[in-house]
């Protein structure tokens, strides 16, 4: 089965993926990784097809940490950080699932979103 793998966030997101991707691989399963482009060597040296995603989480992390308790900040960070890389990231994620028969996602952002 081809199955494309989508996550987002920092390594510790990352991390629980890329091991139900090479389990899935020594299953017998083709997985292309999707991730932020950073991770783009942790994912490799596991053997697995790779798939960099714009944007750099550690920066929306970074972000909402300084927006604190603040709401309308908390927000504005968001909102500003999906306007920076909302579209590309989309198309990417799309690019990256074409083919696929099954599709994991550990981000909202794809629920509801397809071509």
């Amino acid at each position: 089965m081809r199955i494309s793998i989508l996550t987002y966030g920092t390594r510790g997101d990352i991390q629980p993926f890329v091991a139900l991707a090479i389990g899935s691989r020594d299953a017998g399963h083709h997985i292309r990784f999707a991730a932020p482009e950073t991770f783009a060597d942790f994912v490799s040296q596991h053997g697995l097809e790779f798939v960099g995603l714009p944007g750099d989480p550690a920066q929306l992390s970074e972000g909402l940490v300084q927006a604190g308790m603040n709401p309308i900040q908390t927000w504005r960070t968001m909102f500003d950080y999906g306007m920076q890389t909302g579209a590309r990231l989309l198309q990417v994620a799309h690019q990256a699932c074409e083919g696929s028969e099954a599709i994991l996602s550990s981000f909202l952002l794809f629920t509801g979103a397809h071509a």
